[in-house]
């Protein structure tokens, strides 16, 4: 995709990196030093969605930022199967090895919205190489398909929309990729939930037919092999076996479901966590506080490990 122009520079002191696996080579940015700690955006966002809260994190912390598989700059070079083909299962097994061509063979993991489904997908797969898991204003896909009413369908109509099998909703993104973004944006955070940098970086993709397209596919794996991946989890007795912390926007996606806490600790025991005073993009909205919070958790939960 086509170099984005910043205003202001993101990731100071941190490493771009192509981490090339198998089946796509991955995107990253790559800082600090100290506990090695993975960080994963959600839709319809890069990377960038953590750049300020990486930098705060990298203080501590050696900090991996990626683009999810097919989204920015992360290419997928073997064409997908479609729907098995960007599954959590299939996204967290690219980010795995990608994270062990790093030499970082283990690792915490924190994810939002999608990179969230990501997030907790590489806990339970790949647990040996898992020390600590937390998950942004999600619950288990299994669990939210379980629990809709009609009002949590209106507010996240994008799920079935852009899960449809024909190519109608990356043609109609295609047309108004900037509008599009604008009323996520707005519907889901608030006209001020993202900066004019962060908001042309996550348009530029938009107007991108390629990354779009992983965009719906994502989604359409979500509505039939994630679910059906999280039905045998529960059938099995599989679940997230390390710390976890669950962190929750007021005004957010998750909440309308009901209490995210209690609905995770089925899947994760030993998870804690809290809601915050902010619209969906928690990260962009709270970036101080989301970084206490994942700081003191993550040094927390290694130390325990």
């Amino acid at each position: 995709m086509a170099t984005v122009p910043m205003s202001r520079p993101f990731f100071e002191g941190f490493e771009t990196k192509v981490v090339s696996v198998p089946e796509c080579d991955v995107y990253l940015k790559l800082g600090g030093a100290g506990l090695p700690v993975l960080l994963l955006h959600g839709y319809p966002e890069t990377h960038l969605a953590w750049r300020h809260v990486a930098t705060r994190l990298a203080k501590r912390f050696t900090v991996v930022v990626a683009d999810l598989p097919g989204y920015g700059r992360s290419v997928v070079r073997t064409p997908a199967t479609p729907y098995e083909g960007v599954s959590k299962r299939w996204m967290a097994s690219v980010l795995a090895q990608a994270m062990s061509k790093l030499g970082l063979s283990r690792f915490a993991v924190a994810g939002h919205d999608r990179g969230g489904r990501v997030a907790y997908r590489l806990a339970i797969d790949e647990a040996s190489h898992v020390s600590a898991l937390a998950v942004l204003d999600v619950i288990p896909t299994l669990e939210m398909v379980e629990r809709l009413t009609y009002a949590s369908a209106r507010r996240m109509a994008n799920w079935f929309w852009l899960a449809q099998t024909s190519t109608l909703p990356e043609s109609m993104i295609a047309a108004l990729p900037d509008q599009y973004l604008r009323h996520l944006i707005k519907e889901w955070g608030g006209e001020h939930a993202v900066d004019r940098d962060a908001f042309e970086a996550y348009a530029e993709c938009l107007r991108s037919p390629e990354i779009v397209k992983t965009m719906c596919e994502d989604y359409r794996a979500g509505d039939r092999i994630d679910i059906a991946h999280e039905q045998v989890d529960r059938v099995r007795g599989r679940h997230v076996t390390c710390p976890a912390l669950i962190l929750w926007s007021e005004r957010g996606l998750a909440i309308q479901f009901g209490d995210p806490l209690a609905i995770w600790r089925p899947w994760a025991p030993r998870a804690s966590g809290h809601s915050l005073p902010s619209g969906h993009f928690i990260m962009e909205e709270m970036p101080e506080q989301t970084a206490s919070l994942l700081g003191a958790f993550l040094g927390d939960a290694m130390v325990v490990q």
